[in-house]
């Protein structure tokens, strides 16, 4: 039977879009997941490999009918490296700009904030503290789910910066910003290679940085790890293509990209591994038998750099990929950019691959390879940010992509001006506010924080007027800035282990006494399973004291709490019904504490428990 080659028609697209809405969206209720984790998917019975799947195999559907659709043609992947008469270098004062920017942004959130863990900096600063203070190793004495240059690294400045006596918190907001300004020049290297129009590098440039840089968050584990492994294998292509390398110098080149991909990032590392290896595949092919050696090469070099970061390394990879942490993939608005980019590039992709007349098949399978191992972290923990930046590489690509297919008509331009309005109003801009929104309470604190110590409680009081409201805030707000708390009821006992997180001052007290007894997971971030509950409760076990929080937190109907969360954070109504209970360490912790251990003592909105055979020391 002989298919017919004329485009899809309005139906045509219509079943298409339809039978992906289903698969993406209401297959995986029906698939629900079975081991408990800790995971908002898991509650509401929603598979996330299942979406995952489902978006696989809708890329193979429209690859195999992508000379039957319009739409693919709207997309023409540019050369990278080699530039036509229409291509222009980008201009070096966007990078400098923006470098500017970033900078001075993380130096007023510096000035500003009083807390030393604001953001997500705490995550890194307090496993810098176990490393530089108290001899802890990560991924053998804590856990610590990014690759070792995010640790060892800030850790090393923070070392050499303290010879001239710079804090650890300084120093790091001092490597947050160095790490920006890569992260821009690696995104100035890419968008530059492209072969494109100058206009359309300044403004594809200006986009995906004001989308992915962080500013508020401090996250140094952000679009450093999704952003490196497309620079790598880019960079890759570019020098090979300048230089004519040997057998031995690309191995040597691909090894150091391979160590630095993984020394980053376990998840991205192991990305960039496969993205190579197709690579190389292609490259031998396409090229010269002879590079099939490089391919052997790394993969004998892969398993040796696991080997020597940790055997334990991968941990946090096979975490997420049981589910833990992950949210349902629902019809937002980033999520649904972010699969019409999917569906528009990967067949394109695979086509380029195919397509015996393009020089760069190799390069063009090592990003197919890359966008495919980035899918699970996208629609896994499927919010703003982390759509973001593990469909940083989709989204910078098709509006490349869009770009070079502009210069062929009006259509085409109007597909590129759409999109890249859409990539502006739902990412770029929305990013901004959700770069700051969970911080909100933190920064007010700040501010009052200020006003206490710039304008002092009378004047500023005063400046309250007739409401009434806001001067009994201020009055709260500045009672407890003035409270000093003591904490000497703890000094006649020994070290004592604080399973849940606690305040700044208490910490400082604590660790500048010598009771700070340091843990598997601090402040239980990492925790998805019943196996590392298990693991973080062996720790109180052999703890004999154990400070936590007087009041405990309560929690309500979970499920509505949950939903109202995932609504916010979404732009998106959340109706699902709650199918399971959550995996509680909560109650799991709080139901040994109660077994096991008795109060001492209350201090500064604390309860110091002792183990049953405890006694004052």
């Amino acid at each position: 039977m002989q298919l017919s080659r004329k485009p899809l028609d309005l139906a045509g697209y219509i079943a298409l879009a339809a039978v992906g809405f289903y698969c993406i969206f209401q297959l995986p209720f029906g698939f629900a997941a079975t081991v408990p984790v800790v995971s908002d998917s898991y509650i509401f019975g929603f598979n996330n490999r299942v979406a995952v799947l489902s978006t696989v195999g809708i890329v193979a559907v429209l690859t195999l009918l992508r000379r039957y659709l319009k739409i693919a043609d709207w997309l023409v992947l540019p050369l990278f490296g080699e530039k036509t008469a229409s291509s222009q270098p980008l201009d070096r004062r966007w990078l400098v700009g923006f470098v500017l920017a970033s900078t001075l942004a993380t130096l007023a959130v510096y000035l500003f904030v009083h807390d030393g863990y604001f953001g997500e900096s705490g995550y890194i600063l307090k496993r810098m503290d176990l490393l530089l203070h108290y001899g802890r190793l990560p991924y053998k004495d804590f856990e610590f789910a990014y690759g070792p240059a995010l640790l060892y690294l800030p850790a090393g400045f923070a070392s050499a910066l303290a010879g001239v006596g710079l804090a650890l918190r300084p120093s790091y907001y001092l490597f947050f910003a160095l790490t920006n300004a890569l992260c821009l020049a690696a995104l100035f290297f890419v968008v530059d290679q492209a072969d494109i129009a100058k206009k359309h590098k300044a403004l594809i440039f200006a986009l995906v940085a004001l989308a992915a840089l962080p500013v508020f968050s401090l996250a140094i584990n952000g679009w450093a790890r999704h952003l490196t492994p497309y620079a790598s294998v880019i960079a890759l292509w570019v020098w090979s293509g300048k230089n004519s390398p040997s057998v031995a110098k690309l191995a040597l080149l691909g090894a150091a990209a391979s160590l630095l991909n993984l020394a980053i990032s376990p998840e991205v590392g192991v990305a960039f591994s496969a993205a190579l290896a197709f690579y190389l595949v292609v490259l031998s092919l396409t090229v010269h038998r002879r590079f099939i050696l490089n391919l052997l090469v790394h993969l004998v070099s892969l398993p040796l750099f696991l080997w020597l970061i940790s055997p334990d390394y991968l941990q946090s990879v096979f975490n997420f990929l049981g589910g833990g942490y992950n949210f349902p993939v629902v019809p937002a608005l980033h999520i649904l950019l972010y699969l019409l980019s999917f569906f528009v590039l990967l067949p394109n992709l695979i086509g380029g691959v195919l397509d015996r007349s393009r020089p760069d098949r190799p390069l063009v399978a090592g990003l197919i390879v890359l966008c495919l191992a980035m899918l699970p972290g996208a629609l896994g923990r499927c919010d703003f940010w982390h759509v973001t930046l593990y469909g940083i590489g989709v989204f910078l690509l098709t509006l490349l992509g869009l770009a070079k297919a502009s210069e062929q008509g009006r259509i085409p331009r109007l597909a590129f001006s759409g999109y890249a309005l859409g990539y502006a109003l739902i990412l770029a801009l929305v990013i901004r506010v959700f770069d700051v929104y969970p911080y909100r309470y933190l920064l007010a604190n700040d501010l009052y924080a200020h006003a206490y110590t710039l304008l002092g409680p009378e004047r500023s009081l005063a400046l309250a007027g007739k409401r009434p409201a806001l001067a009994a805030k201020l009055h709260s707000k500045f009672a407890q800035i003035a409270h000093a708390p003591d904490f000497s009821k703890l000094d006649p006992y020994g070290p004592m282990l604080a399973p849940v997180e606690v305040s700044a001052p208490l910490e400082r007290y604590l660790k500048a006494t010598g009771k700070f007894l340091p843990e598997y997971y601090p402040d239980n971030q990492g925790i998805y399973s019943d196996a590392q509950i298990a693991r973080k409760l062996q720790d109180v076990e052999s703890s004999p004291y154990v400070l936590v929080p007087a009041q405990p937190a309560v929690s309500g109907d979970y499920g509505r709490e949950r939903q109202a969360y995932l609504s916010r954070y979404f732009l998106y109504p959340f109706r699902l019904p709650q199918v399971r209970d959550s995996l509680s360490l909560d109650e799991r912790l709080q139901a040994y504490l109660t077994a096991h251990f008795h109060k001492i003592t209350e201090v500064e909105g604390y309860v110091l428990l002792g183990r049953n055979n405890t006694s004052v020391t």
